[in-house]
């Protein structure tokens, strides 16, 4: 929401974290320009993005692993079922300034949530990181987060998987 009525002289956007990994996860642009021009000409306004966003990369570094028949195999492998990203005492909103140079430039909510975010894997079955020999990785995101003070990000992340061998497993970490 533009709040256009009770701050003409600096206007600024309602802004709602949102919840889930969704559709209402959508990048943020202000711009503010002082140029004057007659109706019709043009206007040259520089954005600029006002959140910034959160990949996850999952690489299969193994060179080593138990494959189905419960041999060794050179060709490890990990099938990502599930990506969850859990984000804590964070701000469930802000007012943005159009004008990124305002001070402020934006002023986040008091009250804070905790949010859970799943990133699906692209494959229906999961994706495979396959190790032959290199590497393999794979990019989950982006999610996207008003910017907070430094330090202030608490997260943990939660990747169920599926080993060389089918077996489901979990890996969290704080």
């Amino acid at each position: 929401n533009v709040n256009n009525t009770t701050n003409l002289a600096n206007p600024y956007i309602t802004y709602s974290q949102p919840t889930a990994n969704d559709a209402t996860m959508v990048d943020l642009l202000t711009a503010k320009t002082s140029v004057t021009k007659a109706a019709g000409d043009e206007v040259a306004i520089k954005f600029y993005h006002r959140l910034w966003a959160l990949d996850v990369v999952i690489t299969n570094g193994q060179t080593e692993g138990i494959g189905p028949d419960d041999q060794v195999t050179n060709a490890p492998t990990l099938t990502i079922k599930s990506v969850s990203v859990t984000v804590e005492n964070f701000p469930t909103g802000a007012q943005i300034y159009l004008n990124k140079d305002h001070s402020p430039g934006l002023v986040l909510n008091t009250a804070t949530h905790k949010y859970t975010y799943t990133i699906n894997p692209k494959a229906t079955n999961g994706d495979v990181l396959a190790n032959s020999g290199e590497t393999a990785t794979a990019t989950y995101g982006s999610l996207l987060f008003l910017p907070i003070t430094a330090g202030t990000f608490k997260y943990s992340l939660e990747i169920t998987y599926l080993d060389s061998r089918g077996v489901e497993s979990t890996f969290s970490t704080g």
